[in-house]
């Protein structure tokens, strides 16, 4: 009996030891994860998993396990690592999306026109591409066409119409009176009939004629414009004065070119000087609105005439000189 209780005794002992040296041998791991909630395993089973993380686990201090993390939407990995070294983390990369194209379609109301997409030629208007979602700039040129630009966010198939507007426009200007000078702005632009391109703008027309009243109009150039100017004729008089005489019109002074003057017997003029000379004259046609009234005053040597009220009518008057002493 009393060998019995030995053997038992011993094998106690035994099974003490084998136990402390399993229970030293003992590591418990902590591992962590980016993201958590993930299941892993060794490399070697597969079958069953630690998890889900974060979670504390039990290993063999010294040994180096290989472990092999995956999770649905990022990339696996496999650590190795060995036990007794610290806690374990492990941060998953996430898969790159994937790419999803939309179409882009590009029309304009002139035909033909280059598109460029993020400053990249891509063809002509009409225009369909297929590009990944992203955000793009799309400019839509045309010679003689203001650029057309527009940024857009493709995250679905989407259509631009690009909306040309001429960089110039043709302005056109006729009259009754074929030659008449056009002046636009105060510039001169040429004859009647003419056509010119202007970019758009506010301008000032004036159409001019020898003979005839100026015609004015303004005008704001946003598309190609025809201007028909009616010129109304002036009505005039006509001066015949001797050489030396001074003129003034509505308190004006009025410039008279002589130029050459020679005797003309047409007129049957007033002697004037002591050595009883024909006088030499010329005529001057002075215009003048219909049914306006204007002052005209006339000085000879020491001879005065006027100031007369002279009414323009349909009519085109003659005025002659009517001298009398001061």
């Amino acid at each position: 009996m009393k060998k019995i209780y030995y053997l038992l005794f011993i094998a106690f002992l035994l099974s003490s030891n084998l136990f402390a040296q399993r229970s030293a041998s003992t590591v418990y791991v902590k591992v962590v994860t980016n993201p958590s909630g993930i299941y892993f395993s060794t490399e070697s089973d597969k079958v069953n998993k630690f998890g889900p993380t974060p979670v504390t686990i039990p290993l063999l201090r010294n040994r180096t396990y290989v472990f092999v993390f995956t999770k649905d939407g990022y990339q696996s990995k496999t650590i190795s690592y060995k036990a007794g070294t610290g806690d374990l983390n492990v941060t998953l990369e996430p898969l790159a999306a994937p790419q999803i194209n939309y179409n882009l379609s590009v029309s304009s109301n002139i035909s033909g026109a280059d598109v460029y997409i993020n400053n990249q030629p891509y063809g002509k208007t009409p225009l369909n591409v297929s590009l990944p979602s992203a955000n793009y700039n799309v400019t839509v040129k045309l010679a003689g066409y203001t650029d057309f630009a527009s940024n857009v966010t493709l995250n679905s198939n989407q259509n631009i119409n690009a909306n040309l507007t001429p960089s110039s426009y043709t302005l056109s200007v006729s009259s009754n009176i074929a030659g008449a000078d056009v002046y636009i702005n105060n510039k001169l632009y040429g004859k009647t009939p003419l056509n010119v391109s202007l970019q758009p703008a506010a301008y000032s027309v004036t159409v001019k004629s020898e003979g005839y009243l100026d015609y004015r109009t303004n005008i704001n150039l946003t598309s190609n414009q025809n201007i028909t100017a009616p010129l109304t004729a002036q009505k005039y008089i006509i001066l015949s004065l001797p050489v030396g005489t001074k003129l003034w019109l509505n308190g004006k002074a009025y410039h008279l070119n002589w130029g050459n003057i020679k005797d003309d017997n047409k007129f049957d003029n007033v002697k004037t000087d002591t050595n009883d000379k024909r006088e030499k004259y010329k005529e001057f046609k002075i215009y003048s609105e219909t049914g306006r009234t204007d002052l005209i005053e006339i000085r000879y040597k020491n001879l005065i005439t006027g100031p007369m009220n002279i009414e323009f009518n349909n009519k085109i008057k003659e005025l002659r000189l009517s001298l009398f002493d001061k």
